[in-house]
């Protein structure tokens, strides 16, 4: 490791520590929206973090791989250009999903014609 290596970590520590500065003095469950205040708010937040982890294992792979195939498929790189074999594919690989898309609008249809 260089001079200018150790610089950069020292700048970056620097930076990560100037960005949670501003959050330092923040308690977030003490007040606002986490301080349930009776049964149905205890609940309504409960409920909110049960939601937000499984939103998290559902858009968290999206976040995620975005920018990889964004990288991947870039139009300077060359070497892995994008060539679907469209005879090579499986009838049941594209039959699938969009079963399973027609099956789910069906029972949401229904769902929705009885509550209604």
């Amino acid at each position: 490791m260089g001079p200018t290596s150790a610089t950069t970590v020292r700048r970056l520590r620097l930076l990560a520590l100037s960005a949670a500065l501003p959050l330092a003095g923040c308690s977030p469950f003490h007040h606002g929206f986490f301080a349930a205040a009776g049964p149905v708010a205890d609940h309504e937040r409960h409920l909110f973090v049960i939601v937000s982890i499984v939103m998290l294992f559902v858009i968290g792979p999206v976040l995620l791989l975005t920018p990889i195939f964004a990288w991947h498929y870039r139009l300077a790189n060359t070497k892995s250009a994008y060539r679907p074999h469209v005879a090579d594919r499986r009838a049941g690989v594209e039959i699938a999903p969009r079963g399973q898309q027609k099956v789910d609008f069906v029972f949401s249809t229904r769902f929705v014609a009885q509550r209604g």
